[in-house]
């Protein structure tokens, strides 16, 4: 079975190297065409969701592993996961956009939205699959099934509370406040939880739909 992980693996990588150069080049050419840097921060947004797709990749190319190692990547994974499908909300950004200018946009940002979905579902895909070294069938079952709306809320978290993956780290009695005010006060986040729980569904819907595409067993 892991064997055809890492068989996998050289051509995903090959795959996600295509993806990334088209999505760099169609920023370096909309840079080069306007000279406005203002896109700029998808190239930051891409490097930050490659970090989750290079854990997991990692962890493949590693095996074996200890139970400790999948636990320890499994959390810094799912810590920076939210950074990949992020890249769908920069669409948001179109409305400051020229009119002019949105065929290149819309075909830009599209690059970059189908790169951060592939990245998403190609790392969901790994660290499912490696999971069932340690887990138990429910177990993945449950944390595999609610990874999608995590997602969401991190995404909510990202782009409308404006949190970064690493404020975890350095702000997390904040972060973990601003998380327990949803959870204890629903009623009054309902915008939070209803884009969480779509996102989540979108989510679902996207690496179902690609898997399909791509005919790779999950």
């Amino acid at each position: 079975m892991f064997e055809w992980l890492l068989e996998k693996n050289r051509k995903e990588t090959l795959l996600t190297g295509y993806l990334v150069v088209i999505s760099m080049v169609l920023l370096a050419l909309r840079l080069k065409i306007t000279q406005d840097s203002f896109f700029l921060f998808l190239g930051w947004n891409l490097l930050l969701s490659l970090i989750p797709w290079c854990i997991a990749h990692l962890l493949a190319v590693l095996q074996p592993i200890s139970k400790m190692k999948y636990l320890l990547g499994l959390l810094l994974w799912l810590l920076w996961l939210p950074n990949t499908p992020y890249l769908i909300t920069d669409f948001i950004h179109l409305k400051k956009v020229e009119t002019s200018l949105y065929c290149m946009d819309i075909a830009m940002l599209f690059s970059f939205t189908v790169t951060g979905l592939w990245l998403y579902t190609c790392s969901f895909r790994h660290m499912k699959l490696l999971g069932t070294q340690f887990l138990r069938k429910k177990t993945i079952f449950i944390v595999f099934g609610s990874i999608p709306f995590l997602c969401g809320l991190g995404v909510y978290l990202g782009r409308f509370e404006r949190w970064n993956s690493w404020n975890l780290a350095t702000h997390p009695l904040e972060l973990s406040k601003t998380i327990a005010l949803y959870v204890i006060h629903p009623t009054d986040h309902l915008f939070a939880w209803s884009f969480s729980i779509g996102f989540g569904i979108f989510l679902l819907l996207s690496r179902f739909f690609i898997d399909l595409l791509t005919k790779i067993r999950t």
